[in-house]
Protein backbone atom coordinates (compact mmCIF):
# COMPACT_ATOMS: atom_id res chain seq x y z
CA UNK A 1 0.00 0.00 0.00
CA UNK A 2 1.34 3.44 -0.92
CA UNK A 3 2.54 5.69 1.89
CA UNK A 4 0.37 8.73 2.54
CA UNK A 5 3.21 11.22 1.97
CA UNK A 6 6.35 10.11 0.16
CA UNK A 7 7.96 13.56 0.41
CA UNK A 8 8.74 13.22 4.11
CA UNK A 9 11.64 11.30 5.60
CA UNK A 10 9.21 9.38 7.80
CA UNK A 11 6.56 7.33 6.01
CA UNK A 12 2.96 6.99 7.17
CA UNK A 13 1.03 4.01 5.78
CA UNK A 14 -2.62 3.19 6.51
CA UNK A 15 -3.17 -0.34 7.84
CA UNK A 16 -5.93 -2.40 9.43
CA UNK A 17 -5.49 -3.85 12.93
CA UNK A 18 -7.68 -5.81 15.38
CA UNK A 19 -8.27 -2.43 17.04
CA UNK A 20 -9.60 -0.85 13.84
CA UNK A 21 -8.12 1.56 11.26
CA UNK A 22 -4.54 2.54 12.08
CA UNK A 23 -1.36 3.89 10.53
CA UNK A 24 2.20 2.64 10.71
CA UNK A 25 4.68 5.51 10.92
CA UNK A 26 8.17 4.40 9.91
CA UNK A 27 11.13 6.58 10.89
CA UNK A 28 14.59 6.97 9.42
CA UNK A 29 16.21 6.27 12.79
CA UNK A 30 15.35 4.43 15.99
CA UNK A 31 16.12 7.67 17.86
CA UNK A 32 13.37 9.55 16.03
CA UNK A 33 10.96 6.71 16.77
CA UNK A 34 11.82 6.82 20.49
CA UNK A 35 11.37 10.60 20.58
CA UNK A 36 7.88 10.46 19.13
CA UNK A 37 6.88 7.50 21.32
CA UNK A 38 8.00 9.50 24.38
CA UNK A 39 5.70 12.37 23.39
CA UNK A 40 2.72 10.03 23.03
CA UNK A 41 3.43 8.64 26.49
CA UNK A 42 3.56 12.14 27.94
CA UNK A 43 0.11 12.84 26.49
CA UNK A 44 -1.39 9.49 27.55
CA UNK A 45 -4.12 9.93 30.16
CA UNK A 46 -3.90 13.73 30.04
CA UNK A 47 -7.25 14.25 28.31
CA UNK A 48 -5.53 15.92 25.34
CA UNK A 49 -6.89 14.48 22.12
CA UNK A 50 -4.33 12.56 20.08
CA UNK A 51 -3.87 9.28 18.26
CA UNK A 52 -3.44 6.24 20.49
CA UNK A 53 -0.07 4.50 20.51
CA UNK A 54 -0.96 0.86 19.82
CA UNK A 55 2.47 -0.70 19.30
CA UNK A 56 6.10 0.38 19.26
CA UNK A 57 8.75 -1.27 17.09
CA UNK A 58 12.40 -0.42 16.65
CA UNK A 59 11.83 2.10 13.87
CA UNK A 60 8.05 2.39 13.60
CA UNK A 61 4.93 3.12 15.61
CA UNK A 62 1.44 1.72 15.12
CA UNK A 63 -1.07 4.49 15.86
CA UNK A 64 -4.84 4.68 15.77
CA UNK A 65 -5.91 6.49 12.62
CA UNK A 66 -7.46 9.93 12.89
CA UNK A 67 -9.85 11.13 10.20
CA UNK A 68 -10.19 14.83 9.54
CA UNK A 69 -9.24 17.82 7.40
CA UNK A 70 -5.69 19.07 7.65
CA UNK A 71 -5.31 22.75 8.40
CA UNK A 72 -3.74 23.56 5.02
CA UNK A 73 -6.91 22.37 3.31
CA UNK A 74 -9.07 24.04 5.95
CA UNK A 75 -7.30 27.39 5.46
CA UNK A 76 -7.68 27.18 1.67
CA UNK A 77 -11.37 26.30 2.04
CA UNK A 78 -11.96 29.24 4.36
CA UNK A 79 -10.36 31.57 1.82
CA UNK A 80 -13.03 30.43 -0.64
CA UNK A 81 -16.02 30.10 1.68
CA UNK A 82 -15.38 32.63 4.44
CA UNK A 83 -13.52 32.75 7.72
CA UNK A 84 -14.68 30.68 10.71
CA UNK A 85 -12.50 31.26 13.76
CA UNK A 86 -13.67 28.20 15.72
CA UNK A 87 -11.06 25.83 14.21
CA UNK A 88 -8.33 28.36 15.00
CA UNK A 89 -9.44 28.81 18.61
CA UNK A 90 -9.44 25.01 18.85
CA UNK A 91 -5.95 24.77 17.35
CA UNK A 92 -4.60 27.33 19.81
CA UNK A 93 -6.25 25.56 22.75
CA UNK A 94 -4.74 22.23 21.66
CA UNK A 95 -1.26 23.69 21.09
CA UNK A 96 -1.19 25.50 24.43
CA UNK A 97 -2.44 22.40 26.26
CA UNK A 98 0.21 20.30 24.51
CA UNK A 99 2.91 22.67 25.74
CA UNK A 100 1.59 22.72 29.29
CA UNK A 101 1.15 18.93 29.49
CA UNK A 102 4.39 17.81 27.84
CA UNK A 103 6.70 20.74 28.54
CA UNK A 104 7.64 20.63 24.85
CA UNK A 105 7.08 22.77 21.80
CA UNK A 106 6.29 21.44 18.37
CA UNK A 107 9.35 22.41 16.39
CA UNK A 108 7.50 22.33 13.07
CA UNK A 109 4.23 24.29 13.04
CA UNK A 110 3.46 23.41 9.43
CA UNK A 111 -0.34 23.30 9.18
CA UNK A 112 -0.16 19.80 7.67
CA UNK A 113 0.82 18.62 11.15
CA UNK A 114 -2.68 19.36 12.48
CA UNK A 115 -6.10 17.90 11.73
CA UNK A 116 -9.58 19.26 12.42
CA UNK A 117 -11.49 16.17 13.57
CA UNK A 118 -15.11 16.27 14.77
CA UNK A 119 -14.91 20.03 15.46
CA UNK A 120 -11.63 19.68 17.39
CA UNK A 121 -8.00 20.32 16.53
CA UNK A 122 -5.40 17.60 17.05
CA UNK A 123 -1.67 17.40 16.36
CA UNK A 124 -0.26 14.42 14.46
CA UNK A 125 3.54 14.78 14.13
CA UNK A 126 5.86 14.89 17.13
CA UNK A 127 9.30 13.60 16.12
CA UNK A 128 10.77 17.13 16.10
CA UNK A 129 9.36 18.21 19.48
CA UNK A 130 11.81 19.71 21.96
CA UNK A 131 12.00 22.04 24.92
CA UNK A 132 11.69 25.66 23.87
CA UNK A 133 9.82 28.94 23.91
CA UNK A 134 6.03 28.78 23.55
CA UNK A 135 5.88 32.34 22.24
CA UNK A 136 8.26 31.43 19.43
CA UNK A 137 6.18 28.33 18.66
CA UNK A 138 3.04 30.45 18.22
CA UNK A 139 4.96 33.07 16.21
CA UNK A 140 6.01 30.30 13.84
CA UNK A 141 2.39 29.15 13.56
CA UNK A 142 1.31 32.67 12.59
CA UNK A 143 4.13 32.89 10.02
CA UNK A 144 3.01 29.64 8.39
CA UNK A 145 -0.58 30.91 8.24
CA UNK A 146 0.44 34.22 6.66
CA UNK A 147 2.59 32.69 3.92
CA UNK A 148 0.29 30.02 2.51
CA UNK A 149 -0.87 30.97 -0.99
CA UNK A 150 -2.29 33.46 -1.47
CA UNK A 151 -0.14 35.07 1.26
CA UNK A 152 -1.05 37.91 3.64
CA UNK A 153 -4.78 37.97 2.87
CA UNK A 154 -7.29 39.66 5.16
CA UNK A 155 -8.38 36.28 6.56
CA UNK A 156 -4.80 35.17 7.22
CA UNK A 157 -3.97 38.48 8.89
CA UNK A 158 -7.02 38.06 11.13
CA UNK A 159 -5.92 34.56 12.15
CA UNK A 160 -2.36 35.76 12.79
CA UNK A 161 -3.78 38.50 15.03
CA UNK A 162 -5.77 35.92 16.96
CA UNK A 163 -2.60 33.86 17.48
CA UNK A 164 -0.68 36.94 18.68
CA UNK A 165 -3.43 37.92 21.11
CA UNK A 166 -3.58 34.41 22.58
CA UNK A 167 0.20 34.31 23.02
CA UNK A 168 -0.02 37.60 24.91
CA UNK A 169 -2.96 36.37 27.03
CA UNK A 170 -0.86 33.37 28.06
CA UNK A 171 1.98 35.78 28.92
CA UNK A 172 4.33 33.96 26.60
CA UNK A 173 5.45 37.28 25.13
CA UNK A 174 4.67 40.96 24.66
CA UNK A 175 3.21 42.40 21.48
CA UNK A 176 6.63 43.79 20.59
CA UNK A 177 8.51 40.54 21.19
CA UNK A 178 5.88 38.54 19.30
CA UNK A 179 6.23 40.90 16.34
CA UNK A 180 10.00 40.42 16.31
CA UNK A 181 9.71 36.64 16.54
CA UNK A 182 7.08 36.57 13.80
CA UNK A 183 9.27 38.70 11.54
CA UNK A 184 12.20 36.32 12.06
CA UNK A 185 10.03 33.25 11.43
CA UNK A 186 8.71 34.82 8.21
CA UNK A 187 12.28 35.48 7.09
CA UNK A 188 13.29 31.89 7.84
CA UNK A 189 10.31 30.41 6.00
CA UNK A 190 10.89 32.60 2.95
CA UNK A 191 14.55 31.60 2.88
CA UNK A 192 13.60 27.93 3.19
CA UNK A 193 11.23 28.29 0.22
CA UNK A 194 13.92 30.04 -1.81
CA UNK A 195 16.40 27.23 -1.18
CA UNK A 196 13.79 24.60 -2.11
CA UNK A 197 13.15 26.34 -5.43
CA UNK A 198 16.87 26.39 -6.15
CA UNK A 199 17.28 22.68 -5.31
CA UNK A 200 14.36 21.76 -7.54
CA UNK A 201 15.82 23.75 -10.42
CA UNK A 202 19.21 22.04 -10.21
Amino acid sequence: MKAIDDRRLSKVTPIETPYGPAVEKTFVSAESCLREADVYRRMEGSGLRCAKLLEQKEKSLILSRLFGEDYVSLLARQEREGLDLHPWHSLLAWTISFYEITGLIQNDMNLRNFLFCDSEAVGIDFEDCREGDAGGMLAELSAFVLLYDPPMTENKTCIAGLIRDRAMEQRYCTEESFGKMQEEKLRQLLERRRLKKISRAV
